[in-house]
C-alpha cells in the first residue's frame, strides 16, 4: 500500500484551454502542479475508478477503498 493508511487524493484537471493543466496532491502534498496536458480538440473527459495493472504478474492481491467521493465540475 502507499502509506499503510487511507490517503486523500486530489486531482484538478483544467481543460479550459489546450494545453490543459493538471495538479495532483496526496494528503495535501502536491506532487504535480499545473503540469501541461495536451489533448485532441475532440477529447471529452471521463472518469474511471479501479486498480489497473498488467495481468499475469504474480498472485498478489490489491485493495482499494473509495470513501466520500466527490466529483465537482467547475464551470
Amino acid at each position: 500500500t502507499l502509506y499503510q493508511k487511507p490517503v486523500r487524493l486530489e486531482l484538478d484537471f483544467d481543460m479550459t484551454d489546450n494545453p490543459g493543466k493538471l495538479t495532483v496532491a496526496i494528503s495535501g502534498h502536491e506532487l504535480v502542479k499545473n503540469a501541461k496536458v495536451e489533448f485532441a480538440d475532440c477529447a471529452r473527459p471521463h472518469i474511471k475508478f479501479g486498480i489497473y495493472r498488467p495481468g499475469g504478474k504474480g498472485s498478489e492481491t490489491s485493495e482499494v477503498l473509495f470513501d466520500d467521493l466527490q466529483i465537482m465540475p467547475i464551470k
